[in-house]
């Protein structure tokens, strides 16, 4: 209820300031909008410009504006809204009304003019000296196109120009209509012959400036319009015609290095055949220059419509495009224009397959792979020829390859499965054209390759392994110098009941501190041979993956003492002095050796310790299961 009474409340006060506003004999109208009548000026420094505006309605009330400047120092305005314009520059003039705060603004630019204007030369415009015009272009009846002018200083396109209000004007707008005086559009509607013997019209771009007036002329002549089927690009040598399909797939073959240029022909004809002789050509390789070191293009002679060039190719494989641009037109006023790829090619001796994404050229192909084939180029000097590709087509797989690999298509294989002998090779065989064209030269190659399951993981161990692997690898060793240590690498798949990928190999980074040999595929012999710190390195690749394990090695002093005992009768031993110590036989004096640890130290593999004797030999003897060594010694020339 209360809030019924409150809103009845409200709507009373509303409707008793309507009453107010409206009954005091002079109704009071607020404003609306605020509009000055120009967007953007353009004037030169030291002019003055009075801005014009409308506040809306016209009947309102209180009409007071306000004006100010977003930048002084290049445009100021007093509160008439007088310009004043002081430096080169841009600035905006901001007109407010007092009644409701609207806005609207105007762009003051100063004027920059050039001291000189010419036409935009290239493809529709070719500059022309020695005439009353500067340039001279083509279109075809019922064309549209547009003129594009350059605004200098000192001879040099500028940037900073911003009087750019240029005006354009055909001199017999009977042939060729402007239909954009500012942006420079034309229309050719007749083709009447008034002078000379082609039709025409002049059309001139004028810009005035605090200078003076500045102009430019081009002629534009009205051709005879053509079709996109009768532009022609034939070689030289042997007359055949480039555009066949003259759908972008066109492409024109080069040999790089080739001291000899391709010569072409480039023509367009009527559809009674007869060659047309009244437009412009241009052929480029791009604008950007991003093909100007595949080849050049030299413009050799035109005469009679028909225009000759060569292309010579650079050093190096590569696809580029070569762009025909004509000033003639089709009967819709559409530009008759031709895009024509280019690829130059290195003349390819060799080729060398493998598979993409190998690692360091291990050509191992995992279970389930599906792999395409990779050719690297060769030249006669067996270098390889950077940037090559050619189509490669492959031969039917043979059976014993089959049987593990499939063709999947589009230059791809898959692995079917793995052999059960895993160093089983295989072969997929194919070849290419040395041209990319099937009646130049063929060259064959064949890939060569192995198939296992994919690696997974990498251990390290002291321990061979049984029926299982180690559970846990080692990540630190220490050996005494000269000491040795026996080391188990072992390179797993996802299923360690499968086969191994492949075998491992050992770096160290500090060769000069061991010696170190591998008696088979996983052992490895490391003996200390200085003192250090280093690295050892296992590495496994299954040709995709790569798996690296390193152990820290530290070689140190030997923590060991050498004994000499008389006998080791059950393992017993007893030390005494060497003098008192031996087993005579004859004349041979025996000596048992041990290598054993110091107080609180331990030695592993003390039976693998090298030990040398400069007076005999150091033989070994097996006792009760143990390993012993001794030292026999010749004392026949002794003194008792």
């Amino acid at each position: 209820m209360k809030k019924i009474l409150r809103t009845i409340f409200l709507i009373g006060i509303m409707s008793l300031s309507s009453i107010i506003l409206t009954g005091c004999g002079d109704d009071l109208i607020l404003v609306t909008g605020v509009d000055l009548y120009t967007n953007e000026i353009h004037a030169n420094v030291n002019d003055t410009v009075d801005l014009a505006y409308k506040v809306y309605p016209s009947n309102a009330t209180n009409k007071k504006v306000t004006f100010w400047s977003t930048d002084k120092n290049i445009a100021d305005v007093d509160e008439n809204g007088k310009v004043t314009v002081k430096a080169n520059g841009e600035a905006s003039i901001v007109v407010r009304s007092v009644d409701g705060g609207f806005e609207d603004y105007c762009k003051i630019v100063t004027n920059i003019d050039p001291d000189a204007i010419s036409w935009q030369y290239g493809d529709k415009i070719t500059k022309v000296v020695g005439e009353s015009y500067t340039g001279i272009s083509s279109m075809a009846l019922n064309q549209i196109t547009k003129l594009k002018v350059s605004f200098l200083q000192n001879g040099v396109e500028s940037d900073i120009v911003t009087n750019k209000n240029v005006k354009f004007s055909s001199s017999n707008p009977a042939n060729i209509q402007v239909i954009n005086e500012s942006e420079g559009i034309i229309k050719a509607r007749h083709d009447a012959i008034i002078e000379g013997d082609r039709a025409f019209s002049d059309i001139t771009a004028t810009l005035e400036t605090k200078s003076g007036v500045l102009t430019t002329t081009c002629r534009v002549y009205i051709t005879k319009c053509s079709s996109q089927e009768n532009l022609f690009v034939q070689y030289v040598d042997g007359g055949s015609n480039v555009l066949k399909d003259r759908n972008g797939s066109e492409t024109i073959y080069l040999t790089a290095s080739s001291p000899d240029p391709v010569e072409f022909y480039c023509f367009i004809s009527n559809e009674t055949n007869e060659i047309l002789t009244d437009y412009n050509i241009e052929i480029t390789n791009g604008s950007d220059g991003s093909t100007s070191n595949l080849y050049t293009i030299n413009m050799i002679e035109s005469n009679n419509g028909i225009h000759k060039f060569s292309l010579l190719p650079g050093d190096i494989e590569d696809t580029g495009a070569l762009y025909i641009n004509t000033t003639c037109s089709d009967q819709n006023g559409k530009t008759i224009r031709a895009t024509i790829n280019v690829t130059v090619q290195a003349e390819i001796k060799s080729v060398k397959a493998t598979a993409t994404t190998r690692v360091d050229n291990v050509e191992i192909l995992i279970d389930s792979e599906i792999f395409s084939i990779d050719l690297n180029y060769f030249d006669e000097h067996d270098e390889i020829i950077q940037g090559a590709k050619r189509d490669i087509y492959f031969d039917e797989l043979p059976s014993a390859t089959a049987e593990y690999v499939s063709y999947y298509g589009n230059n791809q294989f898959k692995i079917k499965k793995v052999p059960a002998d895993r160093n089983a090779e295989f072969v997929i065989t194919g070849y290419i054209y040395v041209e990319n064209v099937e009646n130049s030269t063929k060259i064959e190659f064949e890939y060569v390759f192995s198939i296992r399951n994919s690696l997974e993981s990498l251990i390290v161990s002291k321990e061979p392994k049984g029926t299982e692997l180690p559970e846990m690898g080692i990540s630190d060793i220490t050996i005494p110098l000269g000491g040795s240590q026996n080391l188990y690498a072992y390179a797993t798949t996802y299923d360690f009941s499968k086969t191994e990928p492949t075998s491992v190999a050992m770096i160290c980074e500090d060769e000069n501190l061991i010696l170190w040999q591998s008696s088979s595929q996983n052992l490895f012999i490391i003996t200390a041979q200085n003192l250090g710190d280093t690295t050892l390195v296992f590495i496994a690749t299954d040709g995709i993956s790569c798996i690296e394990y390193r152990v820290r090695l530290h070689i140190v002093e030997s923590s060991a003492v050498i004994n000499f005992y008389e006998e080791y009768d059950d393992g017993f031993k007893t030390p005494i002095d060497i003098a008192n110590t031996y087993e005579v036989t004859g004349n041979i004096a025996r000596v048992f050796v041990a290598v054993e640890p110091k107080a609180g130290e331990i030695i592993e593999n003390e039976s693998n310790i090298p030990l040398e004797c400069s007076v005999g030999e150091i033989k070994t003897v097996v006792y009760l299961g143990n390993v012993y060594r001794y030292i026999e010694i010749d004392i026949s020339g002794l003194e008792t």
